[in-house]
C-alpha cells in the first residue's frame, strides 16, 4: 500500500507542476500577444516584430534560413514578410551574382523598430536575467538542459502534427 501513497503523491507534485509551468506560459502569452509600437508610431504584432528582429539579428538572411531561425513554417514567413513590405518595414532583394536567391533587409523603419524592441526586451528582460545571475552552475546546467529538452520536444511534436 505505501507504494501506492507514493505514486499518487508523485502524480500530483508532476500535475502540480505541469499546471505552474501552463499558466506562466499562458501569462506570457498574454503579455506577448497585444500589438505594440517600438518607436516607429505603428503598432506591430509580436509575429511581425520578432521577424524584424531576427532579420536584424541576420541581416541578408534568406526565407528558408529565417524561417528555420524562427522555428515556423517558410509559408508562415512568407506571409509576415509581405506585410512587413506593405509596411515599409522590410525589403526583398537579389544579389547580382546570385539571381536565384532572394534576401531580406531591414528598411529605416525596420531598424527603428529593431532597436526599439532591443531597448523593450533590455527592461523586460532584467528581472531574469537578474535571476539567471544567482543560480549556481548546477542549477543554470539544469535549466539549460531542460530548456533544450523542452524545446526538442515541442519540434518533435510539431514535426507529428504536420
Amino acid at each position: 500500500m505505501p507504494d501506492i501513497i507514493k505514486l499518487m503523491d508523485d502524480e500530483q507534485k508532476y500535475k502540480e507542476a505541469m499546471d505552474k509551468f501552463q499558466r506562466v506560459i499562458n501569462r506570457f502569452r498574454e503579455i506577448d500577444k497585444k500589438p505594440r509600437d517600438f518607436g516607429t508610431g505603428d503598432k506591430l504584432f509580436p509575429s511581425e516584430i520578432h521577424t524584424i528582429a531576427a532579420i536584424g539579428e541576420h541581416p541578408s538572411i534568406n526565407v528558408t534560413d529565417l524561417s528555420i531561425e524562427m522555428g515556423v513554417t517558410k509559408s508562415a514567413i512568407s506571409q509576415i514578410v509581405k506585410k512587413l513590405e506593405a509596411k515599409r518595414y522590410v525589403r526583398r532583394y537579389r544579389e547580382e551574382d546570385n539571381n536565384k536567391e532572394v534576401l531580406l533587409d531591414l528598411l529605416d523603419d525596420g531598424k527603428m523598430a529593431f532597436w526599439g524592441h532591443r531597448s523593450y526586451h533590455m527592461a523586460m528582460d532584467k528581472p531574469i536575467i537578474q535571476m539567471l545571475e544567482s543560480t549556481t552552475v548546477e542549477q543554470m546546467g539544469f535549466f539549460d538542459y531542460f530548456i533544450n529538452e523542452l524545446d526538442k520536444y515541442a519540434q518533435n511534436v510539431i514535426k507529428e502534427r504536420s
